[in-house]
């Protein structure tokens, strides 16, 4: 099942080679043992014995970055397929994730890029975040991509690979591309979702999702005083109910996560925003952060208030029990 993408229609021609069974390819294996999970890494492209090794110690960190979530990656086995794209601008131009009967993540790489530069890049963070959660039905992109949109950054900062401003800064961005096309195209944000590839809206899509995530993060560890958080849903959810194989419509994993926390929240959130055409109310999220906006970049507030300690427990890395 074709899941995730990024920046698929440059690059749509790469879809065929990506689908062939592996082992019918020339196919270089190896692997990254994390905390109870399990990377099987193939190199399907001719690469280096110096790019390979580069490529293990980005995935590796990419990989751990999501383990501070709640202190082990999401599942316990998943396929990590490596295709060479040397002409590409950037390290990793672009990547998927599959489920159906098993995990299975693609990516198009260039390896002339250094390894900070593939540190740097987000790509991984993004598709891991997809393992997180079943697939969420057709026209329910804003579920998915949000997430991974929110958690790409997050979960960076708590591995060291992007320091609090710069995570900030990346939201605000994506949050603002996110309402300017939602502001052009004037629909809500479950329309703009359910024909995301017919109209572009990817950005209204994936920033307006994120938006969510993030009034979704601070609501439950205000709500709950600290007990619950996005963190803790997911990790709930894995214990009980995550498949690589099962579709959950997203409106069923909403009401499951509320369950599982033991409040309304996701669905509170849901229903304020999805049916809106106006886009997510992130300035109200940052303010409850103490992070200001001024002339388009963040300011972040220092102290010991509130706000402060809850941004400072929002990025900071978790072993969840």
């Amino acid at each position: 099942m074709l899941y995730s993408f990024k920046k698929l229609l440059p690059f749509i021609g790469f879809l065929l080679p990506i689908s062939i069974d592996a082992e019918r390819l020339n196919t270089h294996k190896t692997s990254i043992d994390l905390p109870s999970a399990h990377l099987n890494v193939y190199f399907d492209s001719p690469f280096s014995e110096t790019n390979k090794a580069k490529l293990m110690q980005w995935l590796r960190v990419s990989s751990e970055a999501i383990t501070t979530l709640y202190g082990s990656f999401p599942v316990e086995q998943v396929d990590v397929h490596l295709y060479h794209m040397d002409k590409a601008n950037e390290p990793v131009p672009w990547g998927e994730v599959w489920k159906n009967g098993q995990y299975r993540v693609n990516f198009q790489v260039n390896p002339n890029f250094s390894l900070d530069r593939f540190v740097a890049d987000w790509t991984a963070s993004h598709e891991f975040s997809h393992l997180l959660h079943p697939y969420p039905g057709l026209g329910n992109a804003w579920f998915g991509e949000g997430l991974a949109s929110y958690y790409q950054n997050i979960l960076r900062v708590r591995q060291h690979s992007l320091n609090e401003t710069q995570a900030w800064q990346k939201l605000l961005e994506g949050f603002q591309r996110g309402e300017a096309q939602a502001k052009y195209n004037k629909v809500t944000l479950l329309q703009a979702s359910q024909n995301m590839h017919s109209n572009g809206s990817y950005q209204h899509v994936y920033w307006g999702g994120a938006a969510y995530f993030l009034a979704v993060d601070i609501r439950l560890r205000k709500t709950t005083k600290g007990q619950e958080s996005l963190d803790t849903a997911w990790y709930k959810f894995r214990q009980c109910c995550l498949s690589d194989n099962k579709t959950w419509p997203a409106k069923k994993l909403i009401e499951k996560l509320d369950q599982l926390t033991g409040t309304s929240v996701f669905s509170e959130e849901y229903d304020k925003n999805l049916p809106s055409r106006i886009f997510p109310d992130y300035r109200h999220s940052f303010k409850q952060l103490n992070i200001e906006i001024i002339k388009n970049r963040v300011q972040i507030i220092k102290g010991a208030s509130p706000e402060s300690r809850l941004r400072y427990r929002l990025l900071t890395a978790n072993q969840i029990k």
